[in-house]
């Protein structure tokens, strides 16, 4: 099973929501975080990576 999403509460306080994307061999390809509406103040965060056919990681940017 692949995490979709991730999100965490400070001492009551939202915080932050990351985000996962997925490919269909199951790689990951994208990785976002972001603040929560009300919460506390995060900044915007995002990285991709992309494949080669075999699955090796080519980049991360």
């Amino acid at each position: 099973m692949q995490r979709t999403s991730l999100s965490a509460t400070i001492d009551g306080l939202a915080d932050f929501l990351t985000s996962c994307q997925y490919d269909s061999a199951g790689n990951v390809t994208q990785v976002a975080q972001a603040g929560q509406t009300g919460g506390n103040a995060v900044a915007d965060k995002r990285v991709s990576f992309s494949y080669a056919d075999n699955g090796q990681l080519l980049t991360l940017a």
